[in-house]
């Protein structure tokens, strides 16, 4: 009896082992969630459920780049122990992830995955997403219909090209957008642009105006943005960047009955040219100039004119575009010829991607012609070099502005001849002013004289106010009267003024010659005067004759 309920008990026993071991341990994955790829490195958590007691090993394999030679790779602890299960056990696991060869970009805002594997205990699989973001944000490209091509690159204003940029640099990008379907029409197509670093920072983003796509017809577009901002980020990234482009339009189909009217499509370009911002240059640019407060840009002419004999008040910036610091000794130079500029403003120390302010003013001279003028920025370095980038570009920048109003006119052609026969002690003398404009503008001018009062006295300017325009000429005579002590060699002074200003002041010499005794009476004997005096003695002695013979009579 007893070695039959020992037997039993045996066989019992093997059961309860074999059931044991016949029934499976259970590992769960959970908390897994798609993963943000931000630069060249990074990690996800997650965690393992299990309610045995055992080992389970993990498996992540690579992921590949459909552009190039990038891979994701993945570091991890090959395998994961339980022991003292009771019910459950949850293990937190750590996954860190490294790109190689980045330049073979990732491309943001499409998805890649990878599929993740437990064996050993237990055998289960997960899906591992990694994504930056769908940059149609879910709306997929319906039967195809729009497609958005290359941008195509061009520096608008700044040091870089198609290819180098820099920072501060002003940009566009020409980009085609097509309706590739016959059958349908877009109305409301969005193009919508974000320029990111290659390590996964937004440096800015926008939109433009909507339009309509006919089908089959395409839009050229053009995008502008400039790099002034995030230097860090960009400095951080290698300079490398990327501009996504999108464009979202509503489906418009004749056919009322079509299941996609009315639905949105979108398209992106997934495979953008990775474009350089220098960094490493030690270069310092002027930027930002202003004259009384109007910013210029460089190229382009100031909007207000500057009058002349003004004082001009003139600011700006300048930007260390690199990430080496600047040391004291470096200074601006503000130079224009014609006007008689020639600044030299010191600056400070600059850390790398720093700014610094500079003012200063000067004077439009008086005398300054009427045009455009160009003002000259440079600025060097501490051993008086010019500096320089890496494509042997200078730091200077050329603005423009024009000076107009309250201007000195160009000095007139100005001629003096004696019209008179000779000049004569006592009589009037004639002297004829021939004046020529040679400013390209009309001017009004007045003629007139100084320095002969002692001699002479000015009878009449004909005309004495006039006006010419550009290249035209006058004949003004002035009629001197000359005193009987005039004789002998006489100056005086012509003056000419145009628009008010005095133009010329020039001698002119004369020889008076020495009048007569009789012909000095007679030039000044009043024949009028003397008629009726002669007329009132004839009448007078008339009288006396007829009052004698009447007396005679009686």
């Amino acid at each position: 009896m007893k070695k039959r309920l020992g037997l039993m008990f045996g066989f019992l026993l093997a059961f309860v082992v074999l059931a044991g071991m016949a029934s499976a341990a259970t590992v769960n994955i959970t908390n897994v969630q798609n993963t943000n790829i931000v630069g060249t490195t990074g990690s996800f958590n997650f965690k393992l459920v299990s309610d045995s007691n055992g080992t389970v090993n993990l498996n992540i394999p690579d992921i590949s780049s459909q552009y190039g030679n990038g891979v994701i790779s993945f570091s991890y602890p090959s395998s994961v122990n339980f022991s003292n299960v009771s019910g459950t056990l949850t293990k937190d696991v750590t996954v860190d992830y490294n790109i190689t060869d980045p330049d073979s970009y990732f491309n943001f805002f499409d998805s890649y995955s990878t599929t993740m594997t437990l064996s050993g205990i237990a055998s289960n699989s997960q899906d591992v997403s990694f994504n930056y973001k769908n940059f149609c944000e879910g709306v997929s490209n319906l039967n195809n219909i729009l497609t958005v091509d290359q941008p195509d690159f061009k520096t608008e204003m700044g040091y870089g090209d198609s290819d180098t940029w820099y920072l501060l640099d002003n940009l566009s990008a020409s980009v085609d957008v097509q309706n590739n379907n016959n059958n349908y029409d877009l109305r409301n197509v969005k193009v919508e642009w974000a320029l990111y670093t290659t390590d996964g920072n937004k440096i800015e983003s926008d939109s433009l105006d909507t339009f309509s796509l006919n089908s089959g017809d395409d839009k050229n577009v053009k995008i502008n943005f400039q790099l002034d901002k995030s230097f860090n980020k960009i400095d951080d990234a290698g300079g490398s960047l990327y501009l996504y482009v999108k464009a979202t339009g509503t489906i418009r189909d004749t056919n009322s009955n079509s299941d996609i009217n009315g639905n949105k499509t979108c398209s992106f370009y997934k495979n953008p040219d990775q474009k350089y911002v220098e960094t490493g240059d030690d270069f310092v640019i002027p930027y930002d100039i202003t004259l009384n407060g109007n910013k210029l840009s460089d190229g382009w002419t100031l909007d207000n004119s500057l009058q002349c004999a003004t004082k001009v008040n003139l600011a700006g910036t300048v930007y260390n575009l690199g990430s080496n610091d600047q040391s004291d000794g470096g200074y601006i130079t503000i130079y224009n010829e014609d006007l008689g500029i020639n600044k030299v403003i010191q600056l400070g120390s600059l850390n790398g991607f720093e700014s610094q302010t500079f003012s200063t003013s000067f004077e439009i001279p008086k005398t300054a012609q009427e045009k455009v003028y160009q003002l000259q920025f440079r600025v060097y370095d501490d051993r008086n070099h010019i500096y320089k980038n890496s494509q042997d570009e200078e730091a200077l920048k050329n603005i423009y502005f024009k000076v107009e109003g309250n201007c000195k006119i160009a000095d007139p052609l100005v001629s003096v001849a004696l019209d008179s026969e000779k000049a004569v002690s006592g009589k009037e003398m004639i002297v004829k002013v021939h004046l020529r404009n040679n400013d390209p503008k009309n001017a009004t001018f007045t003629v007139n004289a100084e320095g002969f009062s002692s001699w002479a006295n000015l009878k009449t300017v004909d005309p004495e106010n006039f006006i010419l325009k550009a290249g035209e000429t006058k004949d003004v005579y002035m009629t001197f009267e000359l005193k009987s002590s005039s004789a002998g060699d006489r100056q005086f002074n012509l003056l000419v003024t145009g628009n008010g200003d005095l133009l010329a002041n020039k001698p002119v010499l004369v020889t008076v010659e020495e009048g007569s005794i009789f012909g000095n009476f007679f030039d000044q004997f009043d024949w009028k005067i003397w008629g009726i005096i002669l007329l009132n003695v004839i009448l007078l002695i008339a009288i006396i004759i007829v009052a004698r013979r009447v007396l005679k009579r009686r």
